[in-house]
């Protein structure tokens, strides 16, 4: 009766609206996610780049003490020789051990890749949406 005299009643969601929810927070989430495997990919690109970096100042260290030591050797200067050594070995190991923690952080990464997108049963929360549907006026990609 109150119903028939005007009141006012939050209109019945149909089942459309609830695909189209359902929907934009689906694309939301894989927007998302594809941005964060994204951002995770150029890290571990950086990090490689960097190994490789580190490996051809590996190679140089080793060339240039094959030069001094070539001419410490040839003067038959043993002292000189294994100054020379000892010093391209602490380089070296330097960049090894650099290396070997890039290494270490490129795993954690490729983990965090292979995570993107799964949650964890006891945390699981709704994605952060701050974009607004496309139906309503001025949204676009660039508010993801």
């Amino acid at each position: 009766d109150t119903l028939a005299r005007g009141a006012i009643v939050a209109p019945r969601r149909s089942a459309r609206d609830f695909t189209m929810s359902w929907t934009w927070d689906s694309f939301a989430k894989g927007a998302a996610d594809a941005a964060e495997t994204t951002r995770l990919v150029a890290i571990k690109g950086a990090k490689q780049a960097e190994i490789m970096y580190k490996e051809r100042n590996i190679t140089s260290t080793t060339q240039q003490f094959g030069v001094d030591c070539f001419a410490a050797m040839e003067a038959n200067d043993q002292a000189r020789a294994a100054s020379l050594f000892a010093a391209a070995k602490r380089e070296v190991d330097a960049y090894r051990a650099d290396i070997a923690q890039l290494n270490r952080e490129i795993d954690g990464v490729n983990v965090e890749i292979e995570n993107v997108g799964r949650e964890d049963a006891a945390s699981a929360a709704p994605p952060v949406v701050r974009a607004t549907p496309p139906n309503a006026r001025g949204a676009s990609l660039q508010d993801l």
